[in-house]
């Protein structure tokens, strides 16, 4: 079995209305699947789920957590199937800027899409955010 991996998934507001954070969806272009994910996306891999300032309800916070359940290409795009789950209170971006490693705080900080956008991340990092 392969070692579970953590990742930040970035919501941005044009997908909002089609794939909310609470939906259980995530879509990943196929031509950046390599990049995001070299290793892959299991089920039971972990994801902070993270709302830009963009994304209406939720201004650059995480509401919750998925658990991976699987994923499925189709089209040009990959999809990533979670089970969310509601956090007691959402996480700021300041909390999470605090728990990454330099490198991911980077990637985080100035992600290259306006939309979507997936880091791998330490479980360390991750369980710094006491989800």
């Amino acid at each position: 079995m392969e070692e579970r991996r953590y990742f930040i998934a970035i919501f941005g507001g044009p997908s909002a209305g089609k794939y909310p954070v609470k939906g259980g969806c995530y879509p990943v272009p196929h031509a950046y699947w390599g990049h995001y994910c070299p290793h892959g996306m299991y089920k039971g891999d972990w994801i902070l789920l993270y709302c830009t300032s963009t994304y209406p309800g939720y201004y650059c916070q995480a509401p919750g957590i998925g658990e991976v359940t699987d994923t499925k290409v189709r089209g040009n795009e990959v999809f990533v199937h979670y089970d969310y789950k509601p956090l007691l209170s959402p996480i700021p971006r300041s909390t999470i800027d605090n728990c990454l490693t330099i490198g991911e705080r980077r990637r985080f900080r100035y992600p290259r899409l306006k939309c979507n956008w997936l880091i791998p991340i330490e479980p360390t990092s991750f369980h710094c955010f006491k989800c």
